[in-house]
């Protein structure tokens, strides 16, 4: 019967929304605009010019309680990419619900923290800002209510196994994630909810022949799922794990606070990063993303403002004394994995850690770990053509053991015009504008034309 149930519910579903979307941008300077290149899931190349061409298909969004419930998409990119040979897949996934656990698996979008999903500049830890690295993972379906606790309390978590790419420092490196989170209010005007997040590199094998094959058995697998620490007594560890924890492990403590009053929607948010157990130990860091996030529900000229404060420049101290100092965190670097948190050269977290590309072809490390960003992030319309700005005021410090002297300060501006026309058709107009000594002064125009539909149509 539930085998019947299942194929009733794919059935149903089958009436995917296919999309194509040409277009590209041309820019002037040595390099593309920040936010032509940063945020956009690392579809382009830091080139003068981009062309893309994407095909996708995606199920049909539905709000209903199914018992079983199917979503699947798949996007096709061709363009100027050779990291991934000018053809790639962008995204491939299904995920399967029953009742309110989920399986997924492929590449698919993830949003995890508690941040605004539409206009943050990007959560500290997972961003928008790279290909969606392939997993597998079994979580709940959204928030879920706790039994007996009639909305007032909900939870949601996730854990999750994936795979790096190929021809890294340290090669088949695995990834491991998970998260867990509770919200307290359910259909008061209020809702606070705060949780965890927690990703570790591990596995692999070194291109140092000293260091060979990293191990990844089962224990292996239980001590990075428990985060504990290594043993220190095993000779077959690197120091480096030996006396820390095995695997470059990355975290962050999410916070939110939300409120409902009659005009808007207002949101508060805290993220923090750490990278240690000192850190883990810290609720509240002296690093971190602040945001606010209003949204007005009858103002369509300005639908949404976003405000983020991101501060990267404590990392515990500047000094690192094994036992006695645990400073210089010297965030997504990690001196045993050495392309760090990054995937293809993109950094995964927050874009304002440069991504290591930036710094010579050849280069695998993060160069630019302190910062201090100022964001601005608006949506809204004016008559058919909605809009999007966001702006950036960015300090660069480099790293403690390589500090950027002086100071490397950056403007980064991002202007979006979508118009929508007969329901199927979307002109999309990109301008990008970058003044400051990090990423150099820039000017960019980008279009693009979208056309999606529904099979049923045809």
């Amino acid at each position: 019967m539930l085998l019947i149930f299942y194929a009733l519910d794919v059935y149903a579903q089958w009436n995917p929304r296919l999309q194509i979307e040409t277009g590209g941008y041309s820019s002037t300077g040595e390099q593309a605009p920040f936010f032509f290149i940063n945020g956009q899931n690392g579809r382009y190349e830091n080139n003068q010019h981009n062309f893309l061409t994407a095909l996708s298909l995606q199920s049909p969004e539905k709000s209903d309680s199914a018992l079983f419930k199917v979503n699947y998409g798949l996007e096709l990119n061709m363009g100027t990419h050779d990291d991934y040979n000018n053809i790639w897949l962008q995204k491939a996934y299904i995920k399967t619900r029953l009742y309110m656990i989920e399986l997924l698996a492929g590449r698919y979008d993830q949003y995890v923290g508690n941040g605004d999903s539409t206009l943050s500049s990007g959560y500290l830890l997972y961003a928008n800002n790279t290909r969606h690295i392939p997993r597998i993972g079994l979580g709940s379906a959204g928030w879920t209510d706790l039994p007996f606790s009639r909305g007032y309390i909900q939870l949601k978590g996730i854990i999750e196994h994936g795979w790096f790419e190929r021809n890294r420092y340290v090669e088949r490196v695995w990834l491991h994630h998970k998260n867990f989170y509770v919200k307290l209010g359910g259909d008061l005007p209020v809702n606070i909810s705060g949780g965890l997040d927690h990703y570790t590199q591990w596995g692999g094998i070194s291109s140092n022949p000293d260091l060979g094959r990293f191990p990844s058995d089962f224990d292996t697998f239980f001590e990075i799922l428990m985060a504990g620490n290594a043993d220190s007594s095993d000779t077959s560890l690197p120091d480096n794990e030996r006396y820390n924890r095995v695997g470059n492990h990355l975290g962050s403590w999410n916070w939110r606070l939300e409120a409902d009053i009659r005009p808007m929607h207002v949101a508060g948010y805290y993220q923090s990063i750490f990278e240690d157990k000192s850190g883990y130990r810290r609720k509240l860091n002296k690093d971190g993303l602040w945001g606010l996030s209003v949204r007005f529900k009858n103002i369509n000229t300005v639908r949404k403002v976003v405000l983020e404060y991101i501060k990267t420049t404590y990392q515990s101290g500047s000094k690192h004394v094994r036992g006695e100092q645990p400073g210089n965190d010297n965030y997504f670097n990690n001196s045993l994995y050495r392309n760090g948190w990054s995937y293809y050269r993109y950094t995964i977290g927050s874009p304002f850690i440069t991504s290591p590309f930036y710094f010579g072809d050849e280069n695998i490390k993060f160069e630019n770990t302190r910062v201090i960003v100022y964001y601005l992030g608006i949506t809204g319309s004016t008559g058919p053509v909605d809009y999007e700005w966001r702006t950036a005021f960015s300090q660069n410090k480099g790293t403690h053991s390589r500090n950027f002297n002086p100071v490397k300060n950056q403007l980064s501006t991002f202007i979006k015009l979508t118009y929508i026309f007969q329901l199927k058709h979307r002109l999309v107009l990109n301008l990008a504008f970058d003044e400051g000594d990090m990423y150099g002064d820039n000017v960019g125009l980008g279009v693009s034309y979208n056309y999606a539909f529904t099979l049923r149509e045809h």
